[in-house]
């Protein structure tokens, strides 16, 4: 897809400017970018964007012209994004979606993009960073405009149990055992057991590092419900 094209403009959410767009596909190491078409084809993207999404190892050389599916991301992560797809072909409106996604929490702008020589059908831009931002602390603007993934990829934090995840994420919040002992109506003893669960299923000891590794995947209380993909 031409960078420099004039794809014009609609009439309730004009398309990112080219150039703006270009700028970052080009000189924001943080920012991950791929463009997609309406079945999940990938037709360009950098590598920033392949390795939050597939690993460190990802080129684009073998990314690009591959479909979700042959990439191996699992059916309902697919099929969540490309309803979300169809949902801003029909409103022209962006969308952020955040999801954790190997360990990260990930927040991804997806845009219109109107066909053009080079993308003949309907394509996305998605930009994505891995972030620690409270999505609910974004602003009134954006609050309108977040969907939150239904499936995660927890990385090392799936070997933990469903009440592990809930104390990792208060202990995120900086909360004490005292007061999630409290907020689960649980002892604080048994608190400590699944914190001490969960440093030794990680290998860590320290409760700031906990902290941290709560904090990298933005996880929250209401992550538990995500499905495991």
């Amino acid at each position: 897809m031409n960078p420099t094209a004039d794809h014009g403009s609609s009439e309730k959410h004009p398309p990112p400017d080219a150039r703006v767009l270009w700028d970052v596909m080009t000189k924001d190491p943080t920012a991950g970018v791929v463009i997609c078409d309406l079945d999940g084809k990938v037709v360009w993207g950098n590598e920033r964007c392949f390795r939050i999404y597939l690993g460190p190892e990802a080129r684009s050389g073998d990314v690009i012209g591959k479909t979700w599916k042959e990439l191996g991301f699992p059916d309902p992560w697919i099929e969540e994004r490309l309803q979300i797809f169809r949902e801003i072909k029909q409103t022209g409106e962006p969308v952020l979606i955040r999801t954790i996604w190997r360990g990260s929490q990930v927040l991804a702008w997806v845009y219109p993009l109107p066909p053009d020589d080079e993308c003949e059908t309907d394509c996305f831009l998605v930009v994505s960073r891995t972030s620690e931002a409270d999505i609910n602390e974004l602003g009134q603007d954006v609050a309108g405009k977040v969907k939150v993934s239904g499936v995660a990829r927890l990385g090392e934090l799936d070997a933990l149990s469903p009440r592990e995840l809930e104390v990792l994420a208060l202990l995120g919040q900086g909360l004490t055992i005292k007061e999630i002992a409290k907020i689960l109506f649980r002892s604080e003893k048994t608190v400590g057991r699944h914190r001490d669960s969960i440093g030794a299923k990680l290998g860590l000891s320290n409760k700031v590092d906990l902290a941290e590794v709560a904090r990298r995947a933005g996880l929250t209380v209401e992550d538990v419900t995500r499905e495991r993909v």
